[in-house]
């Protein structure tokens, strides 16, 4: 869960309308070899959510993670994005395999606004054990 915390105790209202953020999501991909190239692919295109786009390949954005474990070096060249980065197709990724791991990185657009009970947080019960060193 993300928030930010305000400037000012007390603020009316806050307008995300522009606003975007970047997240990273875990994708469960199968790689499948395309009779036309010979390459692995991803056996089916992802396609991001709404308000979300997949940003553009760099190294640190995305992993791709085999079933035991092992990553595959990505490079630009593999990555084939679509319909305005929304759709993402990934080859030459080696042998067919299942139970692979993509974590790639996208841009939110529009993030939705929660309001948080600040009075239900000062109950020490409230407070996740792993917050409370923080």
């Amino acid at each position: 869960k993300l928030y930010a915390e305000m400037p000012k105790t007390f603020i009316s209202n806050v307008d995300l309308t522009n606003s975007s953020i970047t997240i990273r999501k875990s994708f469960d991909v199968d790689v499948a070899i395309n009779p036309n190239t010979g390459l692995g692919q991803l056996t089916s295109a992802l396609s991001a959510d709404t308000n979300e786009s997949f940003l553009p390949f760099d190294e640190e954005r995305y992993v791709f993670m085999r079933s035991d474990g092992t990553t595959v070096s990505l490079t630009e060249e593999m990555f084939l994005f679509s319909a305005g980065n929304t759709v993402l197709q990934i080859e030459g990724l080696g042998a067919a395999t299942t139970g692979c791991t993509l974590i790639a990185t996208l841009q939110k657009s529009k993030p939705a606004a929660k309001i948080i009970d600040t009075a239900m947080m000062r109950r020490p019960d409230a407070i996740p054990p792993s917050l409370k060193a923080i």
